[in-house]
């Protein structure tokens, strides 16, 4: 889709561009909450790290007493002491 459509499509919805494009969308609130917006997977799953596939590529979380919570569709929350957040094959 053009990006003159996209623009035009977001400004009608009320949608920020990256959701329309389906570009994973990151928001973090604190050091406390991480939501991912085009999560696709879970691929690893520990209290101080979590692997998630988010449109293909692998996304870490590292940190303390990391719980995943919310899960729907593609959105994904993460909560507890975040540390640090990293893209690509390296964990």
């Amino acid at each position: 889709m053009p990006e003159s459509i996209r623009k035009k499509l977001s400004e009608l919805l009320s949608l920020p561009v990256d959701v329309i494009s389906g570009i994973p969308v990151f928001t973090v609130r604190g050091r406390e909450e991480l939501e991912v917006d085009g999560c696709t997977g879970i691929l690893v799953y520990e209290a101080d790290r979590v692997v998630l596939s988010v449109k293909g590529q692998r996304m870490t979380v590292k940190g303390e007493k990391l719980r995943l919570e919310d899960f729907r569709d593609t959105t994904l929350t993460v909560r507890g002491r975040i540390v640090s957040l990293s893209f690509g094959e390296e964990d």
